[in-house]
């Protein structure tokens, strides 16, 4: 997975949003003005909430104003609305909770907004997220029966850089190419040890990356089958071009790896030079 710790904001960003909705000229304007007293001081507690992950937050005391501060991140003024799409439309090519490739739109609110409203326009908590991680994060956060919050904060640690995948094409047993049996395995780097490597498993079991590198690996394989099939190209010269593209985007891509594990397999690269022209 990619390192994103450079993308956490510094202290003197950390009002900017809160800032734009004091200044605007909407209907809560007046609301949020007296509230951001008590919002700027959970800013400062934001940072030990992360870092002390092992201890639950204590409830939020803004719950009751939650209408009025949400609605500056589910319907911004246009200020805000403005440094909201740079924040979705941020350059990168993998989600930052599982290394899914793509572009992450989706601008989750790592600590949940619906039970602390007042981290909805935080910079800090609002982080670049795939669709699949969304719908499986939701408005969870600690675990009461592990004692730890259950998701690891990209932009306040780098831990998920030493998660490592590897897949593998079996086509032992296949009558055709397409029945190929595909397998991941995720392995830790051995230097994580102890807490830190309970903490990535927590994280990893939470958004069941597992099967979405599964799922992500089968529509590759066959969105390459079919290209090999209607094409006339070098499909391995493309698919090498691929993974040197894949690595200099990060050396544990899926892409990357994927590709790699289907030219080790002697069946498929066998299959694909034979479609080459």
């Amino acid at each position: 997975m990619i390192d994103v710790t450079n993308l956490r904001p510094p202290i003197n960003r950390y009002n900017d949003l809160l800032n734009l909705a004091k200044s605007s000229a909407t209907k809560n304007s007046r609301n949020i003005k007296r509230l951001s007293r008590f919002i700027e001081e959970t800013y400062s507690d934001y940072d030990k909430i992360i870092t002390q992950y092992h201890r639950k937050p204590l409830p939020s005391r803004l719950t009751k104003h939650n209408k009025i501060i949400e609605g500056y991140f589910t319907s911004p003024p246009v200020s805000i609305g403005h440094e909201l799409s740079i924040l979705r439309n941020r350059k990168l090519h993998q989600c930052p909770f599982c290394g899914r490739p793509g572009k992450p739109r989706v601008l989750d609110h790592f600590i949940p907004k619906s039970l602390w409203p007042e981290f909805s326009i935080f910079p800090n908590n609002l982080v670049n997220q795939c669709n699949s991680c969304s719908s499986k994060k939701w408005n969870h956060f600690y675990c009461d029966t592990d004692k730890r919050a259950k998701f690891i904060h990209p932009y306040y640690s780098s831990l998920l850089t030493q998660v490592n995948f590897n897949f593998n094409f079996d086509t032992s047993d296949c009558i055709d190419i397409i029945g190929a049996i595909i397998e991941v395995k995720i392995t830790i780097s051995k230097s994580v040890r102890g807490r830190s490597r309970r903490r990535i498993r927590k994280h990893l079991k939470e958004l069941d990356v597992k099967n979405y590198a599964l799922e992500y690996a089968k529509e590759k394989f066959e969105d390459i089958l079919d290209i090999a099939s209607l094409e006339e190209i070098d499909m391995i010269d493309r698919l090498e071009g691929e993974i040197k593209v894949a690595h200099r985007r990060s050396c544990n891509h899926w892409d990357g790896r994927i590709l790699e594990a289907m030219l080790a397999n002697a069946d498929i690269k066998a299959h694909l030079e034979q479609r080459s022209p």
